[in-house]
């Protein structure tokens, strides 16, 4: 029995007990991971990145890569959140193609609030840990619900809930804070409601960085950098050093 409402592999949509092809908003997420799951990171131009407000981001047309690192991630919607996936993965690609790195959806799915309620405690916020090293009972429940159930099995792991306490945007388990009982959740990360369109990109620079650092490496002043907080970052740029760093850690 399929315990989420919905999942994708490759082209094909898997629709659980008592969901129906008739509900336009799931088909809808789903098939946008069905696109993402069809498409190579490369495809998009080099120079710009449509983003879902219908802006584009200039990136550096002369910039060429040797080679590009591909980066498998598995991106989990719990009831209540309303955010894209989709959409933010391809943000995501945007900032990080100057580096030469690239990200691709494993498997994309949306859990089934009987399923994924009880993990968070019998409501839709996630009880966190904010001290590294540790994992709070629902962070354990959610992450190995997912993974028992539906046998997840990219490097990266992002999961999209409400709401989060206490309160972030979205947070990270880079290497250097997934160590003791966090260890076995290294590279997840946590997007809310709340989130803006370079969180995910952001708590990937800290995954790929392997830091808690919230400023540029080559100029520490630049606002416009990745890694700025998004409440007062002007941009989302990383830098030489920066890129040096994350296509090695990719």
């Amino acid at each position: 029995q399929i315990q989420a409402r919905a999942f994708t592999y490759g082209s094909h949509i898997w629709l659980g007990r008592g969901e129906s092809e008739s509900d336009q908003r799931l088909m809808a997420h789903e098939l946008t991971h069905v696109v993402q799951q069809g498409s190579a990171p490369g495809h998009a131009p080099a120079d710009s990145a449509a983003t879902p407000d219908g802006t584009t981001i200039q990136r550096d047309p002369k910039a060429q890569c040797p080679s590009t690192k591909t980066v498998t991630v598995d991106m989990v919607s719990i009831n209540d959140s309303s955010r894209n996936p989709v959409d933010d993965l391809a943000f995501v690609n945007s900032v990080f193609r100057p580096c030469c790195v690239q990200f691709t959806l494993g498997t994309g799915l949306s859990v089934n609030p009987t399923l994924s309620d009880p993990w968070l405690g019998g409501d839709t916020v996630l009880d966190r840990s904010s001290a590294c090293g540790s994992v709070s009972g629902e962070e354990v429940a959610l992450f190995d619900g997912v993974r028992a159930n539906f046998n997840l099995s990219s490097r990266f792991q992002v999961y999209y809930v409400g709401a989060i306490s206490p309160s972030a945007k979205a947070y990270s388990l880079p290497p250097y804070c997934a160590t003791g009982p966090a260890a076995s959740y290294v590279d997840s990360a946590i997007v809310t409601n709340s989130a803006v369109r370079r969180s995910l990109a952001h708590e990937f620079g800290h995954i790929l960085l392997n830091s808690g650092s919230h400023t540029g490496v080559d100029n520490p002043a630049d606002t416009s950098n990745l890694m700025v907080p998004s409440n007062t970052a002007t941009g989302e740029t990383l830098d030489a050093t920066q890129c040096a760093t994350i296509f090695t850690n990719a």
